[in-house]
């Protein structure tokens, strides 16, 4: 099933629908408010304003002697809780003497509640509780965003008295601000005596203790021993390194002297051989020696006597070098053990600094203790006194964060009840509430009121809509007027039967049907009417049209034609009658009649039965058209055998009245049943509650042929 999409029109039409409901109702609602708003006894409102500062007041209390920090937020809202609190409103109510005002005055008997309020040690309440709730019930505190001023505002009948409980009320919590420092100033005054005496003890105490620690390890200028100590011990920890660096590397040279000396017998080989300058003088004077010999070799022998010069000058050259390197040799030797020697004497010398570094380190932790014991004590023992001599002054100084900006002023206008814009409220208030109910009772109107649900929701044809038929010379009695076709050929509802004929005949391809079932889910939907009327514009068309009455329970076709009831179709079905015997015939040429006959006990065997199979198939040879009219639907089983043996079913459905459940069983009963549905004519529908949606075509037609000048309906 589509769900149905709604237009503005749809909603415009629900409105219409239902206007004298949301017209009484918005009527009551405005009525109401109107009468109230005038029968209220007007309520003024005044307001002073005060600022309040961030408290850092002179005057210190014990949180701000131990160094408690509140939050900004925090305190505000603190400072709006104590101007509604039930102890300033006392010192209020007692200043203005509310308790005989005549606003304020009780004239019920005294009750438990008219006691005073409980008591406390610091301050006791003595107005009555009543009296306190009454006042705070009608203060209003309204901080002003993004500031620090607040709008204090007393709401009272009497003007002057607003204005004057606005501005007490303000004064009042001043006051009490001041009441609070001062009390606070001497609880303060008295707990910084009290420290300050065991604070002195205290540090007596702590110097006392320092001081003869001092004695007895014999410190003196410890803080200078501290620093030079270890700057000593630094400098002979590099010392000492620097010496074994100098130690390793000596004898290191010394281990490859020894290797080269076991190994070759000379240490020529060593940096200090090789760099050598007066060696390498000697080594060049020794291979000159070596050339110039073995030159003269050649040519003399070993014991000519310039052979044995150059050897004697080489064997002199080479003892110097070996001299020279023995030199060399004894020198790194010696620098070791000089390193060694040192290196030991440095080692003494840093163990003997760092054990008296150690020492003094141990002695330094508990003169610190005692000596930050000794400097917080006194530090604290200041600031308490400078907080005694502060306390002291703020104690003879009246201070406050708290001050009064603007003093409230005698209201000229109350703030209510404000009667145009209650009256103003009321009227949209109303207005909203009726069209919302409105719309929550065509939510529970579950019947069909429009084509559109016959076409998307039961997914069947629609032929038409016949409208309210409200003619003159129409009544309930009346039995020719319901022939409307002719008796106002030229209304609305005998043209909506037209278009409803031109639907017939264009439903099926092949040819239009030839009988017809005429039926409703319910009674009183407007089955007959429309029966009568339908088969009235068929005969219209020079067709042979033939109504048979199948409502033989409760007939109505000829009270309409104003013709006997019976003999009709039960003496049809009961006997071997042939229908033109008991076809009965009108004032129009091509439109016979069969009524439905005496009531029998057994309608729907008869309906039924082979033997009215038989009477239709003859009776269709006869006529153009057959139109049934057949009980309804629902509770009866007559409608539904009919429609079995029809070539054609026309479901007439009352608009705004049939629930769509009831149709949708309707529906389910024929199709079960194998009938063709033709489609559903919308019956009785009222065009008023649809100005300018679909109807509007059949409105333009009833107020064009509402006369019927001919000249006019030429037009």
């Amino acid at each position: 099933m589509e769900e149905k999409e709604f237009h503005l029109l749809d909603y415009w039409r629900i409105i219409l629908k239902h206007r004298w409901t949301i017209a009484a109702f918005f009527t009551v609602i405005v009525v109401v408010v109107t009468v109230g708003s005038f029968l209220t006894e007007p309520v003024y409102r005044a307001t002073a304003q005060i600022l309040i500062e961030r408290e850092s007041p002179k005057v210190l209390g014990l949180p701000e002697v131990m160094n408690l920090n509140t939050a900004d937020k925090d305190y505000y809202q603190t400072q709006y809780e104590m101007l509604k609190s039930r102890s300033l409103a006392e010192r209020t109510v007692t200043a203005l003497d509310l308790i005989h005002h005549p606003e304020f005055a009780r004239k019920e008997k005294k009750t438990s509640e008219d006691a005073p309020a409980n008591k406390t040690p610091a301050d006791s309440l003595t107005a009555p509780t009543w009296l306190l709730n009454a006042f705070l019930n009608r203060v209003i505190i309204e901080p002003v965003k993004n500031s620090r001023l607040v709008n204090v505002g007393f709401e009272a009948k009497d003007p002057a008295l607003a204005a004057r409980s606005a501005n007490t009320l303000a004064e009042q919590y001043i006051r009490q601000n001041l009441d609070l420092h001062s009390r606070l100033s001497q609880q303060a005054s008295e707990w910084l005596w009290q420290e300050i005496r065991d604070q002195r003890k205290k540090l007596e105490e702590s110097e006392s203790a320092l001081q003869n620690y001092k004695v007895t390890q014999g410190i003196i200028a410890i803080e200078e021993k501290e620093t030079i100590t270890p700057q000593k011990l630094a400098e002979l920890n590099t010392e000492l390194i620097s010496v074994q660096n100098q130690r390793v590397e000596l004898e290191t040279k010394c281990h490859q002297i020894d290797a080269l000396i076991a190994r070759n017998g000379s240490p020529e080989s060593i940096p200090e051989v090789i760099n050598n300058s007066f060696i390498q003088n000697l080594k060049a004077q020794e291979s000159k020696l070596i050339q110039d010999r073995a030159e003269l070799s050649s040519k003399f022998g070993p014991k000519h006597p310039q052979m044995i010069r150059l050897t004697s000058e080489l064997e002199t050259i080479q003892g110097q070098i070996k001299s020279e390197e023995d030199k060399i040799i004894t020198s790194i030797r010696g620098q070791f053990q000089v390193a060694q020697a040192r290196e030991k004497n440095l080692k003494g010398a840093f163990e003997a600094q760092k054990n008296e570094a150690l020492d003094l380190s141990r002695k330094s932790v508990q003169y610190n203790i005692l000596k930050r014991e000794v400097d917080t004590n006194s530090q604290m023992y200041d600031r308490l006194m400078q907080r005694l001599r502060e306390t002291s002054i703020s104690e003879q100084i009246e201070t406050t964060n708290i001050r009064i900006v603007d003093r409230a002023e005698e209201p000229k206008k109350p703030i209510r009840p404000k009667k145009q814009t209650n009256i103003l409220l009321a009227a949209l208030i109303g207005l909203s509430l009726g069209i919302g109910l409105a719309f929550f009772f065509e939510y529970l109107d579950t019947s069909i009121k429009s084509p559109d649900e016959i076409e998307k929701e039961l997914n069947l044809p629609f032929l038409g809509t016949v409208p309210a038929i409200k003619l003159p010379g129409l009544g309930k009695k009346s039995t020719v007027d319901e022939l409307v076709v002719l008796s106002h050929p030229h209304s609305n509802a005998a043209e909506a039967f037209r278009l409803i004929r031109t639907g017939i005949f264009l439903s099926t391809a092949e040819r239009p049907p030839k009988t017809i079932l005429i039926t409703s889910s319910a009674p009183f939907e407007g089955k007959t009417l429309n029966a009568v009327n339908l088969a009235l514009t068929m005969a219209q068309t020079e067709s042979r049209t033939l109504i048979i009455d199948g409502d033989m329970r409760k007939p109505r076709v000829n009270k309409i034609f104003g013709i006997p009831v019976s003999p009709g179709l039960t003496d049809l079905l009961t006997s071997n009658l042939d229908p033109a015997q008991v076809v009965q015939a009108t004032s129009d040429p091509h439109l016979d009649v069969i009524t439905a006959g005496k009531t029998p006990p057994n309608p729907a065997e008869l309906l039924g039965s082979e033997r009215m199979r038989r009477i239709l198939a003859v009776v269709s040879e006869r006529y153009d058209r057959v139109i049934i009219d057949s009980p309804p639907l629902i509770a009866i089983t007559d409608g539904v055998i009919l429609s079995s043996i029809t070539e054609g079913v026309i479901l007439v459905v009352h608009a705004g009245r049939t629930g769509k459940e009831l149709v949708y069983r309707s529906v389910k009963s024929l199709q079960d049943a194998g009938a063709k549905i033709l489609g559903i004519v919308l019956n009785n529908l009222e065009f008023k509650d649809y100005p300018y949606s679909y109807y509007y075509p059949y409105r333009y037609y009833h107020r064009y042929y509402q006369t019927e000048n001919p000249e006019v309906s030429a037009h």
